[in-house]
């Protein structure tokens, strides 16, 4: 719960409880820090330590007007854990100062690679300093704030007693686990709030079909905006059965919800619009199904979704990486959104499928990330296996098929993949100890199709992607 200004105590109140209140705080923080090595520490704040940094911070800036104890308020309180997360600040801490500016260059990234995990679960890693970057090239900083996301699963079995450990997978901080003790294992899960059996993530939620026919962000050429009707009509067409090649009736009311076609105001950005309307499904319950649009959407849609899920695997199947640092001036075009992904922090792996574009910046971006790239060149010598535990979300972008399956797509790249080799990877998903919780269909461009062959390709995705859902689901 945020914290607000009848939560806090005037200066001169604040004088006269300040010594019993600040023994309070210590003791209470002693069940709150986790020692990872004698130089690093996860100290995990709640809404009792953060009432004692405002009230320490109105106290030493003498602020006793109302804008400046909001601007407290504002600046700490999306640090409070939320009921379904982990909040913490991490130290790096060197007295020395040259062995301090040795050690924090070699530490670059390491925010990242912190993580928690409840037994039986998936390492969680930290989603980190969301406020603004706190590295550069040279060096990482010696304070990062994070964030742990935890599923209603993890969260039952935390509240039920399973043991939460601690780790770090950075190369020069590298911690196999270390299990929390008995007071503060207690007192993390005293910050959760345990979900309802139908909160935890078994297949009682809907697929919620959403149409994004937004191409605000592509370059060459416009007309994905129209493609979510016409890719409905193919899917619901009488010539074919609502059956999937796994026997899941996709089209059942049991299933799916068609939450119909966004509708755009003139006053924001497609971006954030998107981003509001995947993060109102994602806290019903609903798992988003979204049929684009140019690429562009799906970074707003994992941005929503990250707010649930750390450690996300993305399979992303494209003719192009679209991991441009920014494309002819603008950073959020459709040939940029995975580089935008990435930033967030809160993919683990991201797997790319079909690609043929890579240029030399697309490639070092590909190194940057870490991304494991299956290009079409290679395509017929390597089989494609599969390992993949936890949430997943996939991304099929159409172009990523040979033209002569897809001819209506703005970017034709001879060379690509065929329908069955997209359904041959995805369909391994059945036999992955993993979770699908979203994706999309994006790039169908109705105006360069040809007898609507493009538009029943990409219903044939959305159904077999609505079969696997429930399957993997099905399975937690």
């Amino acid at each position: 719960m945020a914290l607000s200004r009848q939560d806090l105590w005037s200066l001169e109140q604040y004088a006269e409880k300040r010594a019993e209140f600040r023994s309070k705080v210590l003791e209470h923080k002693k069940n709150r820090y986790v020692n990872l090595t004698p130089n690093a520490r996860l100290i995990f704040e709640d809404e009792l330590t953060l009432r004692y940094q405002i009230q320490e911070m109105l106290r030493i800036e003498k602020v006793f007007e109302a804008d400046g104890i909001q601007d407290e308020l504002d600046a700490y309180n999306p640090l409070i854990p939320d009921g379904d997360n982990w909040k913490c600040t991490f130290m790096l801490e060197f007295d020395d100062v040259p062995e301090r500016r040795v050690k924090l260059a070699g530490l670059i990234g390491v925010e990242r690679q912190v993580w928690m995990q409840v037994e039986g679960h998936d390492k969680v890693f930290a989603i980190a300093d969301e406020d603004l970057e706190r590295e550069n090239d040279e060096k990482t900083s010696s304070v990062h704030f994070m964030r742990f996301q935890l599923t209603p699963n993890m969260i039952i079995d935390a509240v039920g007693g399973a043991k939460i450990i601690a780790g770090c997978d950075h190369e020069n901080m590298h911690i196999n686990g270390l299990e929390l003790t008995e007071n503060v294992r207690n007192a993390l899960v005293n910050d959760l709030e345990k979900p309802t059996i139908n909160q935890a993530y078994v297949m009682t939620s809907k697929v919620a079909l959403l149409g994004i026919g937004s191409d605000h962000h592509s370059s060459f050429l416009k007309g994905a905006a129209q493609a979510p009707a016409l890719i409905r009509e193919s899917m619901f067409c009488p010539s074919s059965n609502s059956a999937s090649e796994t026997a899941v009736d996709v089209l059942s009311a049991d299933l799916l919800t068609d939450m119909g076609d966004m509708v755009f105001s003139e006053h924001e950005q497609p971006i954030a619009q998107i981003e509001h309307e995947i993060t109102k499904l994602a806290k019903s319950g609903s798992i988003p199904l979204a049929l684009g649009g140019d690429h562009a959407i799906t970074y707003p849609i994992i941005k929503a979704l990250s707010g649930q899920f750390s450690s996300l695997t993305i399979l992303h199947f494209d003719a192009h990486p679209d991991l441009y640092d920014e494309f002819e001036g603008d950073r959020y075009s459709h040939a940029c959104p995975f580089a935008r992904i990435m930033e967030l922090g809160c993919v683990n792996r991201l797997l790319q499928f079909g690609i043929r574009t890579a240029n030399a910046h697309q490639k070092a971006q590909i190194a940057k990330f870490g991304v494991e790239s299956h290009d079409m060149m290679f395509l017929q010598e390597h089989e494609i296996n599969l390992n993949i535990r936890g949430p997943v979300y996939i991304s099929i972008d159409m172009d990523c098929l040979d033209p002569a399956y897809a001819p209506g797509v703005s970017h034709r790249e001879p060379g690509g993949m065929s329908v069955r080799e997209v359904l041959s990877v995805i369909q391994q998903l059945r036999h992955q100890e993993c979770q699908i919780i979203g994706a999309d269909v994006v790039e169908y461009n109705p105006s360069r199709d040809i007898d609507n062959m493009t538009s029943v390709v990409a219903a044939k995705f959305v159904k077999e992607l609505l079969g696997l859902i429930a399957i993997t689901n099905e399975k937690r």
